[in-house]
């Protein structure tokens, strides 16, 4: 029996046997309906564009403001950064080190490695783009953008009460960024990059 032909289910563990998926059909676990996989066409440049794509936005979301305030006679403008050495100033450096890590330097080390890894499995570099996968899967799951945005929500939703808020060129690459993630690294699930080193 070929292993590489056979796709277990990762709720009931039920064995398929895979087979070639037409454009819009979806195979399902024939136990538990769980969705086992779906066909991604030219996944390697979708993740080569998207990446590069969101490398952009990502750097435009950290030097651009992302929201203007007017709080009680207070102006003044909110960047990640700057916010990240505010929270480091006030005496909170873990607090300050865990928020630049995860919202920082970790998704756009994921970001540069998906390119390159990308770039690899196009130029056929598989053994190559294998190692390099390795770092991508276990660092997809130490980025915290989402959450943190969930965080710039609330908080807005709180300080809008008190003054006038304007949405800056930073939130909005920042929302670019985060749907970009969402597709690259939740929708698209990590079984599909592995499949396309499978040497």
């Amino acid at each position: 029996m070929d292993l590489k032909n056979i796709i277990v289910c990762s709720k009931c563990n039920t064995p398929h046997k895979k087979r070639k998926l037409l454009k819009n059909e979806i195979a399902k676990c024939q136990v538990c309906e769980n969705i086992l996989y779906r066909p991604f066409p030219a996944l390697k440049y979708i993740l080569f564009s998207y990446s590069f794509s969101a490398f952009i936005f990502f750097v435009l979301a950290n030097l651009y403001p992302i929201i203007h305030l007017d709080v009680a006679g207070y102006k003044g403008e909110f960047r990640i950064l700057e916010a990240i050495f505010y929270i480091y100033n006030q005496g909170y450096v873990f607090l300050s080190l865990f928020t630049l890590f995860t919202i920082v330097i970790f998704p756009l080390a994921l970001l540069i490695l998906t390119f390159v890894f990308s770039f690899f499995v196009i130029i056929d570099f598989k053994r190559l783009a294998k190692k390099i996968l390795i770092f991508i899967t276990v660092l997809k799951e130490f980025v915290y953008i989402d959450i943190f945005f969930v965080a710039i929500l609330v908080s807005l939703v709180k300080v809008f009460e008190y003054g006038e808020i304007m949405i800056d060129i930073g939130m909005i690459s920042y929302v670019v960024v985060l749907l970009i993630f969402i597709y690259l690294y939740r929708y698209i699930d990590i079984y599909y990059y592995w499949e396309m080193v499978d040497v």
